[in-house]
């Protein structure tokens, strides 16, 4: 759930969270949702139990369900009944300086506990933990967690889109900016490739664009044929199939792409184990090209027996 709604805002210039009438829930949801926004590992939180005298670290994960999103602007709207798990995500973001919060300070509900029987009429909640920030080293417990644009939470909204309006426009011309440079970095190091040349330059430009989202699987595909028939650059088109199989290993045409730069470049028996790969993949995938790849593999073990 939290993946499918992450995936659908993955594309914003800048992202607006209301937490306005989130009463809080899992720490641990928290912790997967706060991973969407930071692309370095980041201690966000830590909860302190009384019973075993244990302290649980809360990290960012490595791996997610989706696409990280760590410099996209983030705008938290918080009111007097966003609490406890809510808090938390809005205290994180805070702390580590990752968004700007909008609004009336929380609810004050930091230190997880439970409900404790006192007799046939009467409960009582006790706190059997306390939250314990790695930067401020203490929680909001009893004080909320206080904005930084204090305004009511009727206004927060508005006064949120303005200001993410501004971000965005911001955030937008940098990666124009970005994009523009990463893309003639690429073409430079593919433009300089020739034969006995490392691909280094050329595979570390083509992971830099891909994490931009410039180049997909296809994209590569497409550019590394444009330079082994149109430019006839054979060095730079296995650079950049090469590249496709490291960024996508379980597609199988990926692999038969880079049989045939392969083969183009005399390095037949590195091209064998490449269509033998994507045969492979794509039997197991029921790729509807199986029959395809198998020819490709056959052609070039023939010419193998050839030259033997």
């Amino acid at each position: 759930m939290a993946d499918r709604s992450m995936a659908i805002i993955s594309g914003s210039d800048a992202i607006i969270i209301d937490l306005r009438k989130n009463g809080g829930g899992s720490p641990a949801m928290v912790q997967y949702l706060c991973s969407y926004f930071f692309g370095e590992r980041v201690h966000l939180n830590s909860l302190y139990w009384r019973q075993g005298d244990r302290t649980d670290e809360f990290w960012t994960l490595d791996e997610i369900g989706g696409k990280k999103l760590p410099n996209v602007p983030l705008f938290v709207l918080t009111s007097s009944r966003t609490f406890s798990g809510a808090e938390e995500f809005s205290y994180n973001m805070q702390t580590q300086k990752r968004a700007t919060l909008i609004g009336e300070t929380t609810g004050g509900g930091a230190n997880p506990g439970g409900g404790f029987r006192v007799n046939a009429d009467l409960t009582v909640f006790i706190p059997t933990g306390a939250a314990i920030n790695p930067i401020t080293g203490t929680n909001w417990e009893g004080v909320g967690v206080v904005p930084e644009i204090k305004t009511s939470a009727e206004e927060a909204l508005e006064k949120a889109i303005s200001l993410a309006k501004e971000a965005a426009t911001v955030y937008r011309e940098e990666n124009e900016k970005k994009s523009t440079q990463l893309l003639m970095g690429l073409f430079g190091e593919l433009q300089a490739s020739k034969a006995g040349s490392p691909s280094d330059g050329v595979l570390a430009s083509l992971k830099k664009c891909h994490t931009m989202d410039l180049l997909g699987e296809a994209d590569i595909n497409m550019l590394g044929y444009y330079f082994m028939q149109e430019i006839e650059n054979t060095h730079a088109a296995e650079a950049l199939l090469k590249g496709n199989t490291i960024l996508f290993p379980e597609s199988a045409n990926v692999y038969d792409s880079y049989g045939e730069v392969l083969v183009a470049n005399g390095k037949i028996e590195k091209a064998a184990k490449s269509f033998a790969k994507a045969v492979e993949l794509a039997k197991a995938n029921n790729d509807a090209n199986a029959a395809l790849f198998a020819e490709n593999l056959a052609r070039v073990k023939k010419q193998m027996k050839k030259s033997n």
